[in-house]
Parts: structure tokens; C-alpha cells; sequence
């Protein structure tokens, strides 16, 4: 959404998790805004401004899960005709149908949910212990109502290629997702994963280097990676960014030109949009400015005689194909 059609709302502050990679993960407190306020400054900025597109910036909007839906369930009741979007991370764990269904009365166009790693392991040892079976089942149900993004990352400290290849599979088997993401760890001061890696003073200076260089190329580009895993023993981060730019290209191969996924997802998005604002919408999610629907029509054009060409097989759910151990 361009910033002069919405309104920016936070509804709630701080976060409940300790993420280690996350900049709040120190913060223990929480604040919740009761739905009568939230309401009450919505209606304002629809009245005094004509806004009826709202951008909520919670840390976590869904949690606790009582006070969301009061909050969606009075929107959907006082306040008809909003379009909400929830681009940070909302816990798929998190939801039940009921949720979904107030999110659809409330009139929400997107939203974020966040993965991250189908590790066990790995959930736990970064804090974010996301039940990864039942996120499965609400992303699978979430993507088929909403414009949907998830968000993977790759590259943990003691992150495997086997493990991060388990969470590439599981991303491909969601075929509805409009935006699956796989976002590269990177190291910041003040963070427990800082603490967990304890870099030497060279270290923390190549640490500090890396924050102002871009972690992700685009998607067409031989530029290199970034990644901090070049810093450190194999021992403490096993990839490398070798590895990373190969695994980059099986998560394009699987995820991101999934052909189904790529027709699912246009025709999920213009449920809600206009094409100028798809069009607008790719160039963000690509960091395309170039992108117009001149090349949507061609992936869609690709995904529809890929389909064609190899008609999907009936659709089971992908299991985690790793069993960890603790």
C-alpha cells in the first residue's frame, strides 16, 4: 500500500518469545491496547482523513489470542468496509479457525506468518519453539483466504544443509502462498545470538561491516552473498555462503517457481487487487521497481503450461522429513 492510502497502528508492543536473532528478544514486558481503543482511533483517521486501509505494526499481533479476536470481532462489528494488513510476522501456532474467520469479517486483505526453521532443534534453540504441524495446517488454511507471506530463514549457527533442505520442502508443499521469503541470518549487536556467538574483536568488526551490505541479492544477479557464516568456523556456523547460494537456487526451483503456486497466488491477489497495485506489489517483493504486468503474464503464462504439461498429482501434506533428537 503507497503510505498516503493507509494508516499506520500498533495495537500492541513487545513480544512474549525470545527469538535470538530478534532485537526485542531481551524485552520481557508486554502491552495490549483494548479493542475500544484500537476502534476508537481507527474511526478517527477514517473520519477526519477518509482511511479505511490500516497497517498494523505489532510486534505479535495475535498473541494473546483472546484480546486479537475481541479486537477483530469489534472491527468487523463497528467498523465496515476496512481493508487491514498485517505485514510482520503473526504466529501461525497461533491461530484456530475461529481466528481466520474474524480476520475475514474485519476485512483483512494480507498478512505475514512467520516459520522461520522445521528443525525442532533448531525451534528451540532459537527460541521461537513454533509447533510446527499445527502452523502447517493454518498457513495451508490462511493462504487459501489471504494475500499471504511467509517468512524462512537460512543459516543458523549448527544449521545443516539436511536441515535447511526440510524447510525448503515444507515452503514447497504450501501451493496458495502469494510471497514465500527465505530471508538470510545476519548478526546485530545487542542480540542474543550476538551473545551465543561471542566474535572476537576482528570478528565483531566484520560483524558490524556486514549491516550495511545487502544480505539477498535480487533474484537475477550473480552478485555474492553476504553471510556471516564466512566469519566463523565450520564448527560453530557449518554453511557457508557457497552453500547458501546453492540452496538459494532449490528454494527458487521448488518454492518460488513452484507453477501452481504462481498461478494460485494471482489469482488469490486479484481477489483483493487491482493489477496496477499486483504489479506495484511484485516490485516490492522482487526489489524490482522494473517489474510490470508484462512479465507477470509471462510467469503466469510459464506456470499455466507447466501445469499443462505435468498435471498436479492429488495434493498430500509434505511431512517434516526430519526427526531430531533433542
Amino acid at each position: 500500500m503507497p503510505p498516503s492510502h493507509c494508516g499506520y497502528i500498533e495495537t500492541s508492543r513487545g513480544c512474549p518469545y525470545r527469538c535470538f536473532y530478534c532485537h526485542i528478544a531481551a524485552e520481557k514486558a508486554t502491552h495490549q491496547r483494548s479493542p475500544d481503543s484500537v476502534v476508537h482511533e481507527m474511526r478517527k483517521r477514517r473520519d477526519d482523513h477518509g482511511i479505511t486501509s490500516f497497517m498494523f505494526v505489532d510486534d505479535i499481533f495475535n498473541f494473546p489470542q483472546p484480546r486479537a479476536k475481541a479486537v477483530l470481532r469489534k472491527i468487523a462489528a463497528e467498523l465496515p468496509g476496512m481493508r487491514l494488513h498485517f505485514p510482520i510476522g503473526l504466529r501461525a501456532d497461533q491461530m484456530d479457525e475461529e481466528m481466520l474467520d474474524l480476520f475475514e469479517a474485519a476485512g483483512t486483505v494480507m498478512m505475514s506468518l512467520a516459520v522461520e526453521t522445521v528443525t525442532p532443534r533448531l525451534q528451540r534453540f532459537i527460541g521461537k519453539n513454533l509447533k510446527i504441524d499445527r502452523a502447517q495446517k493454518m498457513i495451508d488454511a490462511a493462504s487459501r483466504r489471504f494475500i499471504c507471506t511467509t517468512f524462512f530463514m537460512a543459516g543458523f549457527p549448527s544449521e545443516t544443509k539436511e536441515e535447511m533442505r526440510a524447510t525448503i520442502d515444507y515452503a514447497a508443499s504450501f501451493d496458495h502462498l502469494c510471497d514465500p521469503t527465505l530471508n538470510i541470518v545476519r548478526v546485530f549487536r545487542d542480540t542474543l545470538l550476538w551473545t551465543h556467538l561471542d566474535p572476537t574483536p576482528e570478528q565483531a568488526r566484520r560483524l558490524d561491516g556486514q549491516t550495511s551490505m545487502r544480505t539477498t541479492p535480487r533474484m537475477f544477479t550473480t552478485d555474492p552473498f553476504v553471510f556471516y557464516g564466512d566469519i566463523f568456523d565450520r564448527d560453530k556456523v557449518p554453511l557457508t555462503s557457497d552453500d547458501i547460494a546453492e540452496l538459494r537456487i532449490e528454494w527458487l526451483q521448488k518454492v518460488q517457481f513452484n507453477p501452481q503456486r504462481i498461478v494460485n497466488s494471482y489469482e488469490m491477489m486479484r481477489r483483493f487487487l487491482d493489477e496496477e497495485d499486483v504489479a506495484r506489489t511484485y516490485q516490492s517483493w522482487l526489489n524490482d521497481e522494473r517489474f510490470t504486468m508484462r512479465k507477470m503474464q509471462r510467469m503466469l503464462e510459464f506456470g499455466r503450461a507447466q501445469i499443462n504439461r505435468n498435471p498436479p498429482a492429488i495434493r498430500q501434506p509434505a511431512p517434516t522429513r526430519l526427526k531430531m533428537t533433542a
